[in-house]
């Protein structure tokens, strides 16, 4: 306590009426002083504390953690600010972290919160805070951070950030009934789909999807299809890997097999009496199927018959009326299917 005797009274002493008024004087002139500073723990006996302007807790010497606390006993501490509100946000608690220095990106203020770990006592469990991405005057950005105990972290690691650069509002709603995961991919930064937009999708995988019948699927120049295997029944009328032509060409002839048009294949040869197709990529072995007809005028009463076919190319024989080889340079188309 900081409040002092006037007197300090012996035996024998006379006590006058001026000494006894400057004891009680220095008491009700000095009420305060009489209690502060405490000597030990305050006890209000469930009492409020009211008409508090301001609380300054200060790192006591006592404590070697040099943590300034408030500390419940039993029951949640809870911050009550009532107010008239109805239908607006009221501020029950305001904190503020500033610095002496100049500040900068990233200044903020961080929530720490702690419980108990197998090793630990307390444990940090992560931290939330408020920070700003933009300090400048009048164009002050700020973002909401979450950093989370990782395993093998030693403290928290800043694990979420949000930040907006709208003035608009945006609202997570969901309606499951049942515990959904969903995981952000972390290959490359990417930017979610608005579903109610058009977009395109690049080296997205889709499983089983189900495409609008009327407006049915529009695919651009040069659309790879999918190679995964038909099991079972094909779906009728459906794309597949196996049922897509793989290469084509259009042979004219006259003097000499030229090729005119194709797909997939890299040269002609003219040996002749026939003629080998090339392909430019090739099949995945000879099993595919390779079909050649003639629409040139000279080769009448011709028919083209398939030689000899491997992964890399396959051999045509232009074959008269009477099944001996004819010239070449007869015209001829092809088309092969098959696996690559």
């Amino acid at each position: 306590m900081a409040l002092s005797r006037i007197t300090t009274w012996a035996s024998g002493n006379v006590l006058t009426a001026s000494d006894l008024n400057g004891e009680f004087n220095n008491i009700l002139n000095n009420a305060l002083s009489l209690i502060s500073p405490l000597t030990a723990g305050l006890d209000l006996n469930g009492f409020s504390l009211t008409n508090l302007a301001e609380l300054e807790i200060d790192d006591g010497a006592a404590n070697p953690t040099g943590l300034a606390r408030i500390r419940r006993n039993g029951q949640a501490l809870v911050w009550d600010g009532r107010g008239a509100q109805t239908s607006t946000q009221a501020t029950v608690l305001r904190l503020i972290a500033q610095s002496s220095g100049t500040p900068d990106a990233d200044i903020g203020t961080n929530i720490e919160f702690y419980s108990e770990s197998g090793d630990e006592d307390p444990a940090l469990l992560g931290q939330f805070g408020l920070a700003f991405s933009d300090v400048g005057a009048g164009t002050e950005d700020s973002y909401a951070s979450i950093a989370l105990r990782i395993a093998g972290a030693a403290t928290a690691v800043e694990s979420y950030r949000f930040r907006s650069t709208g003035s608009a509002r945006v609202d997570f709603l969901h309606a499951g009934t049942t515990s959904r995961t969903m995981t952000i991919p972390t290959a490359a930064d990417d930017t979610l789909c608005a579903i109610a937009a058009t977009q395109t999708l690049t080296n997205k995988t889709l499983t089983s999807p189900t495409l609008n019948t009327v407006a049915g699927l529009t695919m651009g120049t040069n659309i790879g299809i999918g190679t995964a295997a038909v099991s079972g029944t094909p779906a009728a009328n459906t794309l597949y890997g196996e049922n897509v032509i793989k290469g084509w060409a259009n042979v004219t002839g006259g003097a000499g097999a030229a090729l005119s048009d194709s797909f997939n294949v890299s040269s002609i040869t003219d040996g002749g009496n026939e003629v080998t197709v090339t392909w430019d990529r090739d099949f995945a072995n000879a099993t595919y199927a390779a079909v050649a007809c003639t629409f040139d005028a000279a080769g009448a009463g011709i028919t083209i018959e398939g030689r000899s076919k491997v992964a890399g190319s396959v051999v045509f024989l232009p074959l008269d009326d009477t099944h001996s080889a004819a010239d070449a340079d007869i015209g001829f188309d092809v088309i092969a299917v098959g696996d690559q």
